[in-house]
């Protein structure tokens, strides 16, 4: 089963996966439809588990996110620091990476990283265009080419709403 038809049919039937089960929550139609279903969600169940898994393996997502965490936690502290006119006792030390440092390290992981910024806005062409980026990185696409098209769709979708 190619990878758009078992994310598809992650999305449609919302399947979660628990240990080493799967969890179906939108079984839908009579109970006939329902089995019909079910049986075939069942048959592929190991590719579903294997795509499930393979979602999180883009390298260096995790580390980019704990580095942008420690760079938000220092740039809070020294606002406090200058705000208590106390920089000598409370100056924090800086991250030993820089996030352009991480970013060109790790690219496909910053693509995607982009693209969740994308997938969480609040308009809605311009989170689609996220969603789909999104989806084409976790599918192993080229992530510059999958970061142009996003930012064209979002750019081409703002250029067509301008005048309304």
């Amino acid at each position: 089963m190619l990878k758009s038809e078992l994310r598809d049919m992650i999305n449609r039937y919302n399947i979660v996966q628990v240990d080493d089960k799967l969890r179906i929550y939108n079984l839908e139609g009579t109970e006939a439809e329902k089995i019909a279903t079910f049986a075939k969600i069942k048959a592929v169940k190991a590719e579903i588990i294997a795509y499930l898994q393979s979602k999180g393996e883009i390298e260096g997502l995790e580390y980019l996110a704990q580095l942008a965490d420690q760079w938000k936690e220092y740039y809070a502290k020294t606002e406090k620091a200058y705000e208590t006119e106390c920089l000598e006792a409370y100056l924090p030390k800086k991250p030993s990476e820089t996030m352009e440092e991480a970013n060109s390290r790790y690219p496909r992981a910053a693509a995607y990283r982009q693209a969740e910024k994308y997938a969480n806005a609040a308009n809605y062409h311009k989170s689609a265009a996220g969603i789909r980026a999104k989806e084409r990185i976790e599918d192993s696409e080229d992530y510059m080419q999958v970061i142009k098209d996003m930012e064209d769709d979002w750019s081409s979708a703002a250029t067509e709403s301008m005048w309304d």
